[in-house]
């Protein structure tokens, strides 16, 4: 569960929710069988 200041930041920063998003569904593609 992430922590409420990792959500603050992410809500601050589109960039970082954009690079979140973008690691999420590469590490999705790579690891989903």
């Amino acid at each position: 569960m992430p922590s409420l200041k990792a959500q603050k930041l992410l809500q601050n920063s589109p960039v970082l929710e954009f690079g979140f998003t973008t690691t999420l569904s590469l590490v999705r593609f790579f690891f989903d069988p």
